[in-house]
């Protein structure tokens, strides 16, 4: 995953009302610039995005965070707000080509990474070449650049998961389900990979089964951005609105569902 919200911007999140999560003075911060914020009841909170000073430069709905949506806010908040976005004097220190494309690729700045890793030859940069290759949908360059790491096995997991999302952007349910079966559990990549299992058998008309697959891979691993998903992906195919999902919650972003169990076109 690229890491364009810890490169450039620091994420947090609070609540507005009392609760666990509340923080009274980030809550008297937007109930000062956001009045309204503060007379009754959020159904789910906006997206903020403050300078570092608290000021808010623009907001999202939870309806127009998508990955996408969420992506084209922040570089369009950077683009009008260049002085926060300079690079660290870490950053600016970075010699290494291929560290450097790393860096490049966090902030979407792909072809500028692409030109840095053309003429090395090591495993990372074939890596990084080949999932370049996959965000812009070429999977056979994707291929190309993961078959010259044939052998490698610091990055076999990563090529399997990447070369798994090829797989889901063709709809190829049953290919997608063998090719992540038995995936290693000590893998850095796991959950991504059982989420990503799990969808398969769920869009291959094997519910109980992803299902199933999706609770035990919660109950058995530390939370991460992927056990959220599946967690979300558990509870919007509960066969009623409002069970409790394995992680406690009731529901999640009001009738927003999640996109991957509720395709939106399919191949």
């Amino acid at each position: 995953m690229r890491r364009l919200l810890n490169r450039r911007f620091v994420p947090f999140y609070f609540d507005m009302f009392p609760g666990f999560a509340a923080d009274a003075d980030a809550r008297a911060a937007i109930g000062k610039q956001r009045p309204e914020l503060l007379k009754g009841q959020i159904g789910v909170n906006p997206i903020f995005l403050l300078t570092p000073d608290g000021a808010i430069v623009d907001e999202l709905s939870a309806r127009e965070a998508t990955h996408e949506g969420l992506v084209a806010k922040l570089l369009a908040v950077l683009r009008a707000h260049p002085e926060q976005a300079k690079p660290s004097a870490a950053e600016e220190a970075i010699a290494d080509p291929v560290e450097r494309a790393e860096v490049l690729i966090d902030l979407f700045r792909d072809d500028e990474a692409e030109s840095l890793l053309a003429n090395v030859d090591s495993p990372r940069a074939h890596y990084l070449r080949g999932r370049l290759a996959a965000w812009r949908s070429d999977y056979e360059a994707m291929r190309v650049q993961f078959g010259k790491l044939a052998g490698n096995a610091e990055f076999a997991d990563d090529v399997r998961v990447e070369s798994a999302w090829a797989l889901w952007a063709a709809r190829d349910f049953e290919a997608l389900a063998k090719h992540l079966a038995e995936f290693p559990k000590g893998s850095r990549r796991y959950t991504e990979a059982r989420y990503l299992e799990g969808l398969a058998h769920f869009h291959a008309g094997r519910k109980k089964e992803a299902r199933a697959l999706w609770r035990t891979t919660i109950k058995e691993s530390a939370q991460d951005p992927w056990i959220y998903r599946m967690d979300w992906a558990w509870a919007d195919t509960a066969a009623s609105f409002g069970a409790r999902s394995p992680l406690g919650r009731i529901g999640y972003m009001g009738a927003y569902r999640n996109p991957e169990v509720f395709l939106r076109e399919t191949r």
